[in-house]
């Protein structure tokens, strides 16, 4: 993906708890529509699932990234939505993936444990931008 000089460049992080129960078809299902539309809009990201809590990173355009955040918002499918990251950062975290997913039913990389490192983190862009690259590290082998 490019970005224009990537001074639009703006990422969210998230998580939210499933309102209904999502299971395996249905995320697939969920995960074909927004590779798709990612895209078609230069956005970028990575989805984890633990049980039906779920952590998204979106990556792109402000302005896309700001519609689709609001978008994400008002979908009935989930609630206790928690803005962790909202700002503007120099390069893409997932530039390989219009969505990486990862369920981490096993969590053999421990990556549960970097999520909660990641949310207790301070809010200090270096700090958050670390643990998003860590967490891009434990995806590398399974895109």
């Amino acid at each position: 993906m490019s970005d224009q000089a990537n001074n639009d460049l703006y990422c969210i992080v998230y998580f939210s708890v499933a309102a209904i129960h999502i299971d395996e078809t249905d995320i697939l299902e969920l995960l074909d529509k927004s590779r798709s539309f990612n895209a078609d809009h230069n956005i970028t990201g990575l989805l984890l699932a633990h049980a039906q809590h779920f952590a998204q990173l979106i990556e792109g355009p402000e302005l896309a990234i700001k519609q689709l955040f609001e978008a994400i918002c008002r979908d009935s499918r989930h609630h206790r939505i928690e803005l962790v990251f909202s700002d503007f950062v120099k390069q893409r975290a997932f530039s390989e993936w219009s969505m990486a997913y990862k369920d981490l039913k096993a969590d053999p990389d421990g990556i549960i444990k970097k999520l909660n490192e990641f949310k207790t983190a301070q809010r200090n862009p270096t700090t958050i931008y670390n643990h998003i690259i860590a967490l891009r590290g434990c995806l590398a082998s399974n895109p």
